[in-house]
């Protein structure tokens, strides 16, 4: 419990958050800077204020199985990606983007059901023009986007989107 962030990971660090409850912090659960790589499991985050947690990647990201209620935005990831990355989580947690990244060489894997977003209206999404665009699922899985039903056929297969 904190008026900004619950948990700071900054510099080289690589601590395992796993099995916490993380809750009633002003702006984030988890915020971490530099060139922290977390790996964040089977927490529940509750009532934080911005976002469940923001993650400034400049590597390794492995976030899976955290539950996330009354959060703001879920999980907002922002950088670069430069190691293989895995996303998943509980479904009521989208994941904003705010920046991103996916250097050469590095592989963004996300789960079927996976909500993306971008925090607004200038954000983004690279992926190196060498690193394949891989894509398996069906339009029916709710990783396609919160309005299915405007969705077009091109995107059906977007549900289990692997970048590498």
């Amino acid at each position: 419990h904190s008026s900004s962030a619950g948990i700071l990971c900054e510099g080289a660090s690589c601590p395992t958050i796993k099995r916490c409850t993380i809750h009633h912090n002003r702006t984030y659960g988890i915020y971490s800077l530099g060139t922290s790589t977390p790996v964040i499991t089977e927490n529940t985050f509750s009532d934080n204020g911005l976002f469940a947690a923001f993650l400034s990647c400049t590597g390794k990201v492995f976030i899976s199985d955290n539950t996330i209620r009354d959060c703001g935005g879920g999980i907002c990831l922002a950088g670069v990606i430069t190691a293989d990355t895995h996303l998943n989580n509980s479904p009521d947690c989208p994941y904003m983007l705010n920046g991103l990244t996916v250097a050469e060489g590095a592989t963004l894997s996300i789960e079927p059901g996976i909500i993306i977003k971008g925090k607004n209206q200038c954000t983004w999404l690279i992926v190196n023009r060498t690193t394949p665009l891989i894509s398996e699922g069906s339009l029916s899985s709710a990783a396609a986007g919160e309005e299915k039903e405007r969705a077009s056929k091109e995107l059906d297969s977007l549900p289990k989107l692997r970048l590498r």
